[in-house]
């Protein structure tokens, strides 16, 4: 897991072939315009999710969890709580949806974490995350990175 703000995407780049493409569509789009719903960037390979909502609050978010894809998830308005635990720490089964790629696991956050404006958040395969603890509005992408 990883968490920063988005100017500093740069230090990250080395770590997988396909995320400069993600930030650099982070940062080249007017996200203020892009209706809720999957926008294209490269195929499979590299696609984001546009989000807005109130979140569900820590009581009610789930932790999950991604075999096929890592997220990068970017406020571009409001604050998202999420939370994180490892998923070595996990007991529960996954009854993984093969077709959305998400598990969702019985276990709570070891620890929760603000995620500002401009800031983003990465989850890689073996971090289990629960967006969504917040009970404000937001306005969020989410990129989804092939593995």
């Amino acid at each position: 897991m990883i968490v920063d703000h988005v100017d500093n995407w740069r230090l990250y780049s080395g770590a997988h072939s396909l995320f400069s493409i993600g930030f650099e569509c982070l940062q080249d789009t007017d996200w203020s315009g892009v209706a809720d719903g999957r926008f294209e960037i490269s195929g499979d390979d590299v696609f984001a999710i546009v989000d807005r909502r109130i979140g569900k609050g820590k009581q009610t978010a789930a932790l999950e969890v991604h075999r096929r894809y890592i997220d990068i998830q970017y406020m571009v308005r409001g604050r998202d709580v999420m939370g994180y635990r490892a998923l070595t720490d996990c007991y529960s089964p996954e009854t993984f949806d093969v077709d959305r790629d998400v598990a969702f696991l019985g276990e709570r956050p070891q620890s929760w974490f603000d995620v500002k404006q401009n800031c983003f958040a990465i989850f890689y395969p073996t971090d289990a995350h629960a967006p969504m603890g917040t009970t404000e509005e937001f306005h969020k992408v989410v990129v989804k990175v092939r593995v």
